[in-house]
């Protein structure tokens, strides 16, 4: 029985690679427009109930929400009530549009991120096996490549805001950073990919197989940067219960809380907050843990600015280098011409 020259198996096998990196590409790009079409029905949504707030009547009380849902990770929304005997209704009711909507885009620019590090994940293949006989050109491929994602999703957006007539809020200066390291960190995170799938024989089940492992890794990720950046102490007001228990009680009224003062005012008596231990906060061994898990995923950081509208949640500046020096890395051992 003849057997095939060494180089038909070879034209074969660059053949195979070619259609199924095209079809991993295709995935992405399905996936990209899928992005799309639940964005457009989220920016529709809040569309409507940004124009029913700007028309809203305050000469008698107002409830409203405005609120922004793809069902997937951009998902925020946030509710006012307006008293008609407070001159300042159309003021607060202003001012509350236009802090909502800057959580709402700042929520917006966090999760394309994490839209971009899948998109771009299925089409790693698709990469590696375009430029598989130049790494730094592969690399460039891929980084330019799923920055032009993540710039298209954003394009996207603020084209579906305009549509819809609502401003598109850019972030506050303070945020720029911990955006950019989370986009760098998925960068990282995608040439440590390309790396995992250049040194293992069976690349094209690799490609497949990582898909689930990425996403797992992100989960546990934003995990730990949920815990590790969010204070130690938090204020408290439980302790109002062993004071007057009738607090707990549903329909008891007989205190309010004063945001002016940051008190509760109980039977006309004023109760500062007490800082109790944040549960939230991981210390001692569970912290060491979590920064080893955090310097040995390529993808750690890509969360970060996810979690910014956590209250008091910051991010040393230290801690961002790292995350940083990290990702730039792995894009530097995967540019390397020899492996």
């Amino acid at each position: 029985m003849r057997q095939s020259p060494p180089k038909t198996k070879h034209m074969e096998k660059c053949k195979a690679d070619k259609l199924f990196g095209k079809l991993m590409l295709g995935i992405s790009t399905a996936c990209f427009l899928a992005v799309l079409f639940f964005s457009f029905s989220a920016v529709k949504t809040l569309g409507e109930s940004y124009a029913e707030m700007k028309q809203a009547d305050l000469s008698q009380v107002y409830r409203g929400t405005i609120s922004y849902d793809d069902g997937l990770y951009a998902v925020v929304g946030y509710g006012i009530e307006t008293n008609p005997a407070d001159p300042a209704s159309p003021q607060i009711l202003a001012d509350y549009l236009e802090e909502s909507l800057s959580a709402i885009d700042g929520r917006i620019l966090s999760a394309g991120i994490v839209y971009t590090m899948i998109i771009s994940s299925i089409a790693a293949f698709y990469h590696y096996q375009k430029h598989r006989d130049n790494h730094s050109r592969r690399i460039r491929s891929i980084l330019l490549g799923s920055v032009l994602v993540y710039v298209l999703y954003i394009a996207a957006i603020v084209l579906m805001h305009a549509m819809n007539r609502i401003p598109f809020r850019l972030p506050e200066p303070g945020s720029l950073p911990v955006l950019g390291v989370s986009l760098l960190s998925v960068l990282g995170g995608l040439c440590a990919l390309d790396v995992l799938i250049r040194i293992i024989p069976l690349k094209k089940i690799t490609s497949l197989l990582v898909l689930p492992l990425v996403f797992v890794l992100f989960l546990f990720s934003a995990a730990f940067e949920g815990q590790l950046y969010v204070p130690a102490c938090t204020e408290s007001f439980a302790y109002l219960a062993e004071i007057d228990s009738r607090i707990l009680e549903e329909g008891f009224d007989g205190y309010y809380y004063d945001e002016a003062k940051n008190v509760i005012v109980l039977e006309g008596t004023e109760y500062p907050p007490e800082l109790v231990p944040n549960p939230e906060y991981l210390a001692g061994s569970d912290r060491i843990k979590a920064y080893v898990y955090e310097a040995l995923d390529p993808f750690s950081g890509s969360a970060l600015s996810l979690m910014e509208d956590v209250p008091d949640y910051r991010v040393p500046g230290t801690h961002l280098a790292g995350y940083a020096l990290k990702a730039l890395l792995w894009i530097i051992l995967a540019g390397r011409r020899k492996q």
